[in-house]
């Protein structure tokens, strides 16, 4: 009632005030019928079941409302309130506000972790599916990143604390999600305004309806009331106003669940607009880093195993990623890595070291040439067959002796063939975008089935190649959130592969928390999801206004004698509103 009339004094008035003028015009009416003032029926009835059932809607659409909402509640409900640090080495329990960086905390199977962190000692598995959408639990060792709201299924661990509280990547997705939920598209502020002449142009229905009715047809004044009381009670811009931030909290909330982040509504205004998919390479069609994807010995007396154990120990100072590559596979193969005797570092040529007296050279063909080593013949023929599978050559020499050779490259995402099968039956045109050299890039692209490629750019590059795509219609840039950051603003869609990183500070629209590309596909067509649910919601909620209030203004009575009461029309105006808050539930079930 105060909102009512508060309203109203601002010159505002809003469905509590329509709602108000119904019921009262009813009761008023039905007051002087009481008192004999005036002849007719009275209908307090109508007053009191209107009332009970706007009551009853408003809370069916508050329990709604709040199963909307239960996304975040979920990923509320992951933050721990206390955690176990080893201090002094004892373990104490302690508030999770007390926890500090460089703590370290101690988590037991079947345990949350409350912290971000690098794992110190121990291992096991973590189930990370409440926020990346993965089924599967995750393997971690000594050295391996740990997030809050994982669970330990197996094994024990000691975690080096790097994050606490809102800063985990937790708490930057709960503060993201929340943000999203109550930003508004465009379609948005057309929706406010229309809802904002609604009520007068309802007013001004029920006027006209009034003088209709007493002036012109001749009706007893009771029936002209119960008219205008209908069309009072029954108009609804409450549903026009639910239609689009019902669809936009669940969806985003589903979106947060399969690991999919949408930081603004206005990218629901552009997703239709896109018929362009561009990716960068590095880190995103591929898995970022280089790793030893052949090994090729060379002579009898020699297998894999020692071809990688010889690099290895000429590599074990290196701070290449080359060498790293390397030593990671010797480590992968079990093999034990001997420090060399001496080391040193040809810049771009490779590395020499020295042990047992004898000499180990690892590098590329300039540094085997320094050695009178020549790449022809059988050798020659096998390093072109690796390049051509966009690896990188590093040979293997001992003593002046070439004993193999090994290709090393980035590897393809596994998903990323059936990403951009996926796009281009949706006939999206898919583009490579990268820095990487045009031959390396090309290979990479014809074995994941992506033609059109544009290499050597750099930064500055990768932006006009988006403005220039944007000429034939919606980009959406696909890349690294840091690394990518001008491409990603330019596009109309920019989404960025979050990989656990500082996300709240990444560039993009959508941040992938789960580095999979599938997230790309499920990302555009949950916006288009919404999308259609907004105009969905809104179409019908325009119908069933346009639809019922000539039925409750009388216009079915003088032909058929059909007329709609106040209590009627109260039980369809919260039905409107419900069905538009349980329409957008049905969102929580898109899977993608």
């Amino acid at each position: 009632m105060r909102t009512a009339i508060r309203s109203f004094l601002n010159l505002n008035p809003g469905m509590d005030s329509l709602v108000i003028l119904g019921t009262y015009s009813a009761y008023i009416f039905s007051l002087t019928v009481t008192l004999g003032l005036v002849k007719g029926e009275a209908f307090y009835e109508a007053s009191a079941v209107v009332m009970a059932f706007i009551l009853l809607g408003r809370y069916i659409e508050a329990r709604l409302k709040l199963r909307t909402g239960e996304a975040v509640k979920k990923l509320a409900q992951l933050q721990s309130r206390s955690a176990r640090v080893v201090r002094d080495g004892v373990e104490v329990e302690i508030p999770i506000e007390d926890v500090r960086i460089g703590d370290l905390v101690r988590i037991k199977p079947g345990e949350r972790i409350p912290v971000d962190g690098i794992v110190k000692e121990g291992s096991g598995y973590v189930d990370e599916s409440a926020m990346t959408g993965e089924p599967n639990p995750v393997e971690k060792s000594p050295g391996d990143p740990v997030y809050a709201g994982t669970t330990v299924l197996r094994g024990s661990l000691l975690v080096y604390t790097t994050r606490v509280g809102n800063d985990t990547v937790l708490g930057q997705i709960i503060r993201l999600v929340r943000i999203a939920q109550n930003s508004r598209p465009k379609i948005q502020g057309v929706v406010d305004r229309v809802s904002g002449i609604f009520t007068w142009i309802v007013i001004a229905i029920a006027i006209s309806t009034l003088a209709y009715w007493t002036l012109l047809a001749g009706v007893p004044l009771s029936t002209a009331i119960i008219f205008v009381a209908s069309v009072l009670v029954i108009a609804c811009p409450c549903a026009l106003g639910l239609a689009t931030p019902a669809a936009i909290v669940t969806g985003f909330g589903r979106g947060a669940e399969l690991g999919v982040l949408i930081k603004d509504a206005s990218v629901i205004d552009r997703v239709h607009r896109i018929k362009t998919v561009v990716f960068d390479k590095t880190g995103t069609l591929t898995v970022g880093k280089p790793g030893v994807r052949i090994v090729k010995p060379l002579g009898e007396e020699v297998d894999e195993r020692d071809v990688i154990m010889l690099a290895a120990i000429a590599e074990k100072r290196s701070e290449h990623p080359i060498a790293q590559a390397i030593v990671e596979k010797a480590k992968d193969m079990g093999l034990t890595i001997k420090d060399p005797e001496a080391f040193e570092n040809i810049p771009g040529q490779g590395v020499i070291a020295w042990i047992g007296g004898r000499v180990i050279a690892v590098g590329n063909d300039k540094l085997m040439r320094g050695f009178e080593i020549e790449i022809e013949g059988d050798v020659k023929r096998i390093s072109e067959e690796i390049m051509n599978e966009g690896l990188t050559v590093v040979y293997v020499a001992i003593e002046g002796r070439l004993i193999g050779i090994i290709g090393v490259g980035d590897a393809v995402r596994p998903e990323a063939v059936e990403v951009v099968k996926r796009l281009r039956s949706s006939g999206y045109r898919v583009v490579m975008l990268t820095g990487d050299k045009e031959r390396s890039a090309r290979i990479i692209a014809s074995r994941i089935g992506v033609d059109d490629v544009i290499a050597e750019a750099s930064p500055e590059d990768k932006a006009e190649a988006i403005d220039r795509l944007k000429s034939s219609g919606g980009v959406a840039m696909v890349g690294d959130g840091i690394n990518d950051a001008a491409s990603l603003s330019k596009a109309d869609l920019g989404i960025a592969m979050g990989g656990g990183t500082d996300i709240a500070r990444e560039a993009g629209d959508i941040i992938l928390v789960k580095e999979d590309l599938r997230g790309v596909v499920r990302a555009i067509e949950l916006l288009k999801a919404i999308r259609r649910k907004i105009y969905y919601n809104l179409f019908w909620a325009f119908i069933y206004n346009v639809i019922l209030i000539p039925i409750a203004a009388g216009a079915l009575y003088e032909t058929a004698g059909l007329y709609l009461r106040p209590e009627l029309a109260g039980i369809a105006m919260a039905m409107s509103s419900i069905s538009v808050t349980a329409s957008a539930q049905t969102l929580k079930r898109f899977s993608g």
